[in-house]
């Protein structure tokens, strides 16, 4: 497993713990009385908890984002290195490299 492997992981994990921790709260609201103040108290938790949740997965999904554009970096890194015509694997090299500084660019602001 690679690092990019174990961002992408983590922040799953911790979407599945913040939507499990709101589903609890909202049966905890839901046993309370949703129209009860304790009941509003506990929805509104879950809601945050859910909204959380949804930023972690969010995360997630950028992480794989970048591990898909760093494949294509090397994708094209691999294609430069076979290529016998200087034209190809220039341009491969210079289209990898693009490419690896974006990934790098989502990856610090992931």
């Amino acid at each position: 497993m690679n690092e990019r492997d174990y961002f992408n992981e983590k922040q799953e994990h911790k979407a599945e713990v913040d939507f499990h921790e709101a589903t609890h709260r909202l049966l905890e609201a839901n046993a309370l009385g949703l129209e009860t103040p304790a009941g509003k108290v506990a929805a509104a938790a879950s809601q945050r908890e859910f909204d959380h949740a949804e930023e972690q997965q969010e995360k997630a999904t950028r992480f794989t984002l970048v591990e898909v554009i760093l494949a294509s970096s090397l994708f094209l890194l691999g294609v430069a290195g076979v290529a016998s015509e200087m034209r190809v694997k220039y341009g491969a090299l210079a289209a990898a490299a693009i490419i690896f500084v974006t990934a790098l660019v989502l990856l610090a602001t992931a």
